[in-house]
């Protein structure tokens, strides 16, 4: 009887799917290391890559500011120009400056508007004073940082302007239009002064504020 012949063993099954490459290390390392957030570090700080509207942006932002602190410091409206610098800057280049920075801006300055406006009057009201002594300190102020522009030397003549104003204005009010006695209204004067000259600083050291938060909205 003759054996039968073996059956033939078969190739084994070749898949037909697609095989996928092995990630290589640097790659997915690489990958990585793209997707992380940008953090800022000097190196970030890339001048040779900024583009002719950046460079303008960026350098005149504490140009800007340095004169924005100057007139505050010399009574007049520099809070408000960094305000506008800060909405221009957010028009123009508006990842440079977050809405959250602008809106901190814009009520620091107000806050500074209404410190100046209020605080002869709060002062002289701290002293005594009636009504008439308030807005003549208001008054007076006011007027007082206007001639002060113009008498040397510049930031210590607007100052010294405007506390004088309060002062003048308070004693109008209470000595002629309150009928008060001279040395109450020289105590009232003297609040409404020491209101004004306090006010300022809490205005230029405002700017200051503003100043610092624009510069490092914009480097960052």
């Amino acid at each position: 009887m003759q054996d039968a012949a073996p059956s033939p063993i078969a190739p084994p099954a070749v898949s037909s799917l697609p095989v996928e490459p092995a990630p290589v290390a640097g790659a997915a390392s690489s990958a990585a290391t793209s997707s992380a957030p940008s953090v800022w570090s000097p190196a970030n700080w890339q001048p040779s890559t900024w583009n002719w509207d950046l460079w303008v942006a960026v350098a005149g932002t504490p140009f800007v500011c340095l004169i924005g602190v100057v007139l505050t410091a010399l009574l007049l409206p520099g809070t408000w120009l960094m305000v506008l610098w800060a909405v221009i800057l957010k028009l123009w280049q508006p990842d440079l400056i977050a809405w959250w920075t602008l809106a901190i801006i814009i009520i620091l300055a107000a806050l500074g508007e209404g410190l100046e406006f209020i605080a002869s009057a709060l002062g002289a009201a701290k002293a005594g004073g009636s009504k008439h002594g308030a807005l003549g300190a208001m008054l007076g102020s006011f007027l007082g940082a206007i001639v002060g522009i113009f008498v040397p030397p510049p930031v210590i003549g607007s100052i010294v302007c405007a506390a004088l104003g309060a002062a003048g204005g308070a004693i109008a009010g209470e000595r002629w239009l309150n009928k008060t006695s001279w040395e109450a209204s020289r105590k009232v004067a003297t609040g409404a002064a020491i209101g004004r000259l306090l006010a300022t600083i809490a205005k230029v050291l405002i700017a200051i504020l503003i100043a610092t938060a624009l510069c490092i909205a914009v480097v960052n």
